[in-house]
């Protein structure tokens, strides 16, 4: 019976795991199989990113840039140019990419990055809540008192795993909130389909890398050091809280974000400090 529930959590944990990337694999399309590419092409310049943007010229190109700090989606606005064919964006741990087939404005951009931010505080929500539910009663969590509850909890490495799954979801939503109302720097990449030397006017001191791309094989940018820095600071917080600390705050979670109370037998729902 142990074994049977090992194996079914394993598969929920997977399905819980993966659930918040479904939107991406539709967002980010398969690139094709790439034409004869030019050096330039070929190349990340990072650095000498102003030099390259002068050798390149006046007329349009697509050119695909990174940024060394990501933009909020109203500084992307402000200074975008007149069209763009995708965006990256991180929310939080999450890292996503709208990609158009053709230069669209930025505005229809910003409203991707928002639908996603929307998406994952509802529809996601909801998809986590059934995992959750599974899991739930699977392990049968309802005969236990809140303290039976906790002590099978420290000893078992696969349900801490499902809760810091479960918090960083949380933090995650708290950032996608943010993006909602503003303020929230999301945007670290963009393929632009502009004059290089727009591009140099408008962003020029904000560029960290260029490449140019094209529409057989789109831009697969690095990601800057402040998102990669941001997403370890999330996680090392998350991983680096002890079982208890842990066991509240998930049962925090589930019932204050996800409505589930009372959890226990003794109907005790032991509350805990949020992640900053």
């Amino acid at each position: 019976m142990e074994q049977l529930r090992l194996g079914t959590c394993k598969v929920v944990r997977r399905a819980f795991a993966a659930g918040a990337f479904a939107l991406l694999a539709i967002l980010l399309p398969a690139c094709q199989s790439p034409i004869q590419k030019t050096q330039d092409e070929r190349t990340f310049h990072a650095l000498k990113a102003p030099t390259v943007l002068e050798r390149w010229g006046e007329g349009p190109r697509r050119i695909g840039l990174v940024f060394k700090e990501p933009l909020t989606l109203e500084a992307f606005l402000a200074g975008s140019p007149h069209e763009v064919e995708g965006v990256f964006f991180v929310i939080g741990t999450l890292q996503g990419a709208f990609r158009s087939p053709k230069p669209v404005a930025p505005e229809k951009a910003v409203k991707r990055v928002r639908d996603f931010a929307r998406f994952y505080l509802t529809r996601q929500k909801t998809l986590d809540r059934k995992q959750i539910e599974r899991f739930l009663a699977e392990y049968q969590v309802h005969r236990y008192t809140e303290r039976e509850a906790r002590a099978r909890f420290r000893g078992s490495p696969e349900a801490q795993a499902l809760a810091r799954t479960l918090v960083e979801r949380s933090v995650n939503r708290r950032y996608a909130k943010r993006v909602l109302e503003g303020g929230e720097p999301v945007i670290y990449a963009v393929e632009a389909f502009a004059s290089p030397l727009e591009i140099l006017r408008i962003w020029g001191g904000r560029i960290e890398g260029v490449a140019l791309y094209s529409p057989s094989c789109r831009f697969h940018p690095p990601k800057p050091k402040a998102v990669l820095e941001g997403i370890r600071v999330i996680r090392d917080q998350i991983s680096q809280m002890d079982p208890d600390r842990l066991f509240d705050e998930a049962v925090r979670i589930l019932r204050e974000e996800y409505g589930m109370a009372p959890l226990f037998r003794d109907g005790c729902c032991p509350g805990g400090d949020a992640v900053n």
